[in-house]
């Protein structure tokens, strides 16, 4: 770990990287308690004998490019932001859920996850979960140029069906696809109201990208 003034760099293992990420951040709410102090991060996933200088820089970059996201200024504070696997999100803070899609509510959201889904059968769902997630990316990408479309709510509900017939998981189903529905109506509203101010709690990589962090960790 390289620190200097506020800034650090971490390298290890991926997973541990992301927990690691999450401590730092956990500490830093509890220490500061003010939402004007600002946490921006970049997380970067390369192959094992990449050189760290150059991703090392490939992060900076990152980094610096999220905080000037166009899409998210808007989002109180300016610089709040997270990359992960070059997806920006904003970070939001722990107890505050007003942004569904925050780099917080993508962190509960896996835990979630893990947490519900049998250890077994957390490889094929987070496969499905992924194939769902192009849904919801693609409709939302569809609504934001315009094209209001309600049939993204159903299709996604309708390739999570499977997942959805298991007693044992039919409330976290449940609620991912309600969770869907909200965002996607809520994008409808944002776009009727031309409001971009709603753009920023409906990130439409959201769900593909808890797909593919949990995909790193239980692909077969």
């Amino acid at each position: 770990i390289f620190s200097g003034g506020d800034d650090v760099f971490a390298v290890g293992a991926w997973e541990k990287v992301l927990s690691f990420l999450k401590e730092v951040r956990e500490k830093f709410e509890q220490f500061t308690q003010n939402k004007l102090i600002t946490f921006s991060s970049s997380y970067l996933v390369v192959p094992t004998h990449f050189p760290v200088i150059r991703f090392a820089h490939l992060a900076e970059e990152r980094l610096s490019e999220a905080k000037k996201r166009e899409e998210l200024k808007k989002c109180p504070p300016p610089k709040n932001k997270g990359v992960f696997l070059d997806i920006c999100l904003p970070w939001g803070f722990k107890e505050d859920e007003s942004l569904e899609t925050s780099v917080w509510q993508l962190y509960a959201w896996m835990e979630r996850i893990e947490r519900e889904i049998e250890r077994k059968e957390l490889a094929p769902f987070c496969r499905r979960l992924g194939l769902s997630a192009g849904i919801f990316a693609g409709g939302l990408r569809a609504i934001r140029r315009g094209k209001i479309n309600l049939k993204y709510v159903w299709q996604f509900a309708y390739a999570l069906r499977d997942w959805a017939n298991k007693p044992k998981y039919q409330q976290l189903i449940n609620e991912l696809v309600a969770f869907n529905q909200h965002l996607v109506v809520k994008a409808c509203r944002a776009l009727l109201k031309e409001d971009k101010h709603e753009w920023l709690a409906v990130h439409p990589d959201f769900i593909r990208l808890m797909a593919r962090l949990l995909n790193l960790k239980y692909r077969g």
